[in-house]
């Protein structure tokens, strides 16, 4: 093979790969090579919608003042529709374990909950976004991300709506 003849070939092969290793190095390299503060605070989600109707009465799930709470009215009977709607679920996604833990919606109201979407320790739950070549888009996934520090977690989804789960807030220590 005559190297000096086939060097603007070798070279126009070359670089681009080149180019792609040095940017996905410069990526990856600062994640792996730095100290990564993992995330401390757990959070609160829920599945299902925030506002459910069953015999009448239509209920609503919010946070207000850090605690989750609920409103319930009566709708007048005209106005009150025949189907019956599904209660949200609760779940607090704890950040050690990377496990969700279902729980009643009288256990999350005790909760002392902070609504920002980062966390007190500098984190934040954010979806998939997809960045070809080096991620691929997965439409219901979720990251904890912030200081160095990215991972893909799985919440539990309500196939029954539309919105799948609903970060409700981090849960805060107690005082």
């Amino acid at each position: 093979m005559r190297w000096r003849e086939n060097f603007p070939l070798f070279a126009g092969i070359l670089i681009p790969v080149v180019m792609v290793v040095v940017i996905a190095a410069s990526i990856y390299l600062p994640q792996v090579l730095s100290r990564q503060e993992k995330p401390e605070y757990s959070f609160l989600y829920m599945t299902g919608d925030n506002t459910f109707i069953k015999d009448g009465v239509e209920t609503d799930f919010f946070v207000e003042g850090g605690k989750l709470q609920k409103t319930e009215t009566e709708l007048p009977k005209k106005e009150s529709p025949g189907m019956v709607f599904e209660e949200p679920t609760f779940y607090v996604y704890n950040v050690a374990e990377h496990a969700s833990e279902k729980i009643s919606f009288e256990d999350a109201a005790k909760l002392s909950l902070s609504t920002s979407s980062v966390s007190p320790d500098g984190f934040e739950l954010v979806s998939s976004q997809g960045g070809f070549p080096f991620e691929t888009y997965d439409a219901g996934a979720k990251f904890l991300k912030g200081k160095n520090y990215h991972e893909k977690i799985h919440l539990e989804q309500d196939t029954r709506s539309y919105r799948g789960s609903q970060f409700l807030g981090w849960v805060l220590p107690r005082t």
